[in-house]
C-alpha cells in the first residue's frame, strides 16, 4: 500500500535528520502531514459527535465551542493541503 510505503520512507528520513530537508523528500513529508491531520480531524469529529450524543466516557477539559473551533480550522487546513496537492501533482487518493 502506498500509505505504508510513505510512512516507511518518512521513518527512514527521520532516522537520518540531514536528509529530511532535501527537496526531493517534500512529497513524502507532505503526504505524512496530510494523512496525520486527516486522522486527527476524523477523531475530533467522532469525539464531538459522541459529546453531542452524551456518549463520552470522560469529561473534556476544554469547552465544546473551543474544540468545535479547532475542528473548523483543521478542516480548513485539510482543504488547503488538498488544493496544494492539486497544484503540486501529489496524489492523496491513498490517504
Amino acid at each position: 500500500m502506498e500509505n505504508e510505503k510513505a510512512k516507511e520512507q518518512l521513518n527512514t528520513l527521520y532516522a537520518d535528520t540531514d536528509s529530511i530537508n532535501e527537496p526531493e523528500n517534500y512529497k513524502i513529508r507532505f503526504m505524512f502531514e496530510y494523512s496525520t491531520l486527516k486522522i486527527r480531524t476524523l477523531k475530533l469529529e467522532r469525539m464531538l459527535t459522541r459529546w453531542e450524543n452524551n456518549e463520552l466516557d470522560f469529561e473534556p477539559d476544554s469547552p465544546y465551542y473551543i474544540l468545535e473551533k479547532q475542528l473548523e480550522y483543521m478542516r480548513g487546513y485539510l482543504h488547503i493541503l488538498e488544493k496544494r496537492a492539486e497544484y503540486e501533482n501529489i496524489d492523496l487518493t491513498e490517504y
